[in-house]
This record gives structure tokens, sequence and C-alpha cells, in this order.
């Protein structure tokens, strides 16, 4: 119960935060915040005798994990976005970027395909780390 209240209290304030900013800096820090909690899911999860933070840590780990694929989709889009660039007489011109057309246009199968990637992940890797940890003793 505590892990699942702490994962929604994290997801929440990530999204507050991507509300609040509307820039590309909230994308980097929500981005940020995901990968600590990988962090200290491995900090923790690798410690012996700390079942109950290795087991919360985990569930943040398995919640966070959609939103990480999201996040980088929405990264790579805003660093690719076309720009304008001024010619000689002051007119500008628009520069495409076809990495950016690219994940536009595919962004369904992209988004269908890391979410197949996830479920595979989350059932056959993941699921060992679970059974490791429900072995773990008790504190």
């Amino acid at each position: 119960l505590i892990s699942l209240v702490g994962a929604g209290v994290i997801m929440i304030l990530v999204a507050l935060l991507a509300v609040a900013l509307r820039h590309e800096v909230a994308i980097y820090i929500m981005l940020l915040l995901i990968l600590a909690t990988f962090y200290m899911f491995h900090h923790v999860f690798k410690s012996s005798g700390k079942k109950v933070l290795a087991g919360v840590n985990l569930v943040w780990y398995t919640m966070a994990l959609p939103f990480l694929g999201l996040v980088v989709y929405l990264l790579a889009n805003e660093l690719s976005k076309p720009v304008y660039i001024t010619d000689a007489n002051g007119g500008q011109i628009l520069q495409e970027n076809r990495f950016h057309t690219f994940i536009n246009w595919y962004c369904n199968e992209i988004y269908l395909a890391y979410f197949i990637i996830l479920f595979v992940y989350v059932g056959t890797l993941l699921s060992r780390n679970y059974r490791n940890w429900m072995a773990m003793t008790e504190e």
C-alpha cells in the first residue's frame, strides 16, 4: 500500500511539474526524476536486509516504466522541432527535420512497439526480480 501511494504521489508531482512549466525543461526534469527513481531502486534493491524498501522501489520502477518511453518520445520530439532560418533577404525559411517528421508520422507505431517491448520485459526479466525480492529474508 505504501508503494502504491508513494508511486501515485511521484507521478502526480511529475504531472504537475510538466503542466506548470510547459517547456522542454519539464521534460528533462521528468526524465531525471524517473531515472533517479530507477537509481534508487537499483541501489536499495542491491542492499541486503531491506525487503520493504526494495519492494517499494521495485513497484515504483515498474510503474515508471511506461512513462519513461513517453518522456523519451517527447524529448526527441521537442529536440527535433523544425527551425526557421533567416535568409539573406530577411525572409524566413522553415527547415524541416526528417527525424521529427518520422516520429510524428509513426507515433502510434512507436508507442505500440514500446508497449510490446515493455510487456515482454515485465513478463520475463522483471518477474524474475519480483521472485528474487519475495525470496529475500524478512527484516
